[in-house]
């Protein structure tokens, strides 16, 4: 079931407002569990923290890819950093 929900996600976007510093720095970095959040506020899916892997944790805003992984399946992600 989640090779199926990481396959519909394959190619999607989602939105996340942060706070953020005039020059786009974040106040806090942007983790997988907020990702996770964001998927299922968005899609309406539930994807374990454990699957989303970041190059780094996101510390700016702007458009950021990420890998979404089971045993099966992967998929990339943009997720979007806007200022709150």
């Amino acid at each position: 079931q989640l090779d199926s929900k990481i396959a519909a996600l394959r190619g999607k976007r989602v939105a996340i407002a942060a706070r953020a510093t005039e020059k786009g720095g974040l106040f806090k970095s942007i983790a997988p569990k907020d990702i996770a959040k964001a998927v299922l506020a968005e899609h309406s899916l539930e994807i374990p923290e454990e699957n989303i892997y970041l190059p780094e944790h996101i510390k700016t805003v702007g458009e950021h890819q990420v890998l979404l992984k089971s045993k099966n399946q992967k998929a990339e992600l943009l997720v979007a950093v806007t200022s709150q």
